[in-house]
């Protein structure tokens, strides 16, 4: 820069300032532009996905809470609140959208610390939410498998419920 430039920027810096006070004062921005910088870049924590411990709720994303069962806790999905809706505007949390005419939430988190923390219907086991555990927790004729209630496949009510080459003989699919 030289001394014509120098000359313009401390007119325009203010009046009756040496050429000494204008560099203090440019000096000064620069470094205060600095410490500016740098505390906006400083590292915070991120926080908790589904699963991962937490021990309050504003340590897990949006959508999520913290399950709190003896001294760990770990971030569950918030229930759906269910209001209903037009569109996503009309939910009134961020983490929701709206389906079939009822706000729910977005997250699609089925981890678990108690049966509380599941949907309505669903259970808690080893951490993760299920239908079920066991076939007496299933509708009607289904069996409990992999957490889940699906139709027996040995078990029927009439012949279209067994598989090729098999009929349906006193609820049980049979060769033919």
């Amino acid at each position: 820069m030289d001394s014509n430039t120098f000359d313009g920027l401390t007119r325009t810096l203010g009046t009756r300032r040496s050429r000494r006070d204008a560099l203090k004062s440019v000096a000064a921005g620069l470094i205060g532009l600095g410490a500016a910088k740098g505390a906006s870049a400083q590292v915070t924590p991120a926080l908790a996905t589904c699963g991962q411990s937490c021990s309050v709720n504003s340590d897990c994303n949006a959508g999520l809470r913290c399950s709190r069962s003896g001294n760990n806790g770990i971030c569950v999905a918030i229930a759906d609140s269910r209001t209903s809706c037009n569109r996503n505007l009309n939910c009134s949390q961020n983490y929701e959208v709206c389906r079939n005419g009822r706000c729910v939430n977005q997250s699609s988190c089925s981890r678990c610390n108690v049966a509380a923390d599941c949907p309505t219907g669903q259970i808690c086991r080893n951490g993760d939410c299920r239908e079920c555990t066991r076939d007496g927790q299933c509708p009607g004729r289904q069996i409990c498998r992999n957490g889940r209630c699906e139709r027996n496949r040995n078990q029927c009510s009439r012949n279209r419920d067994c598989g090729r080459n098999q009929r349906c003989r006193n609820g049980r699919c049979v060769r033919r």
